[in-house]
């Protein structure tokens, strides 16, 4: 029976690898309500992904040639997650809610970031620049 197989941004996970050994990876957990990058536990399914911050719908963005960073892709549509805006380092457009940062080497396995140099790229922005920076709500 083959391994099934889920496509998240640049990363391909299979169930048979999960299963060999690769159970558990470390990500790296943005939350701005709470203003902190932390280690995070992923587990290998988009599902997880999902869950860890706070969505149904999940988007990637590509933020090095082996980093993506995945947002709720419905996230500017929730006041509540528009109290607490952030930006990262090389991306042009405000980010809002939890975010999960994953890595990969050039097999596309998953390898954990730098944690030092994501805090470094994270910016937290206040509720009086949220009102600025939504303004149409």
């Amino acid at each position: 029976m083959a391994a099934e197989t889920k496509r998240l941004g640049l990363i391909e996970l299979t169930g048979k690898h999960l299963l060999e050994g690769l159970s558990r990876m470390k990500a790296f957990l943005i939350d701005p309500a709470a203003r902190t990058v932390t280690a995070y536990n992923f587990y290998g399914h988009q599902d997880d992904i999902a869950k860890a911050i706070e969505c149904s719908d999940v988007h990637s963005i590509r933020v090095t040639s082996n980093e993506t960073l995945y947002v709720d892709d419905n996230g500017l549509f929730n006041d509540e997650k528009l109290d607490h805006p952030w930006e990262l380092v090389g991306y042009d457009s405000p980010l809002v809610g939890k975010a999960l940062l994953l890595g990969c080497d050039a097999a596309g396995d998953i390898v954990p970031s730098n944690y030092e140099r994501i805090k470094e790229m994270v910016f937290w922005r206040t509720e009086a620049e949220a009102s600025v920076m939504f303004s149409w709500r």
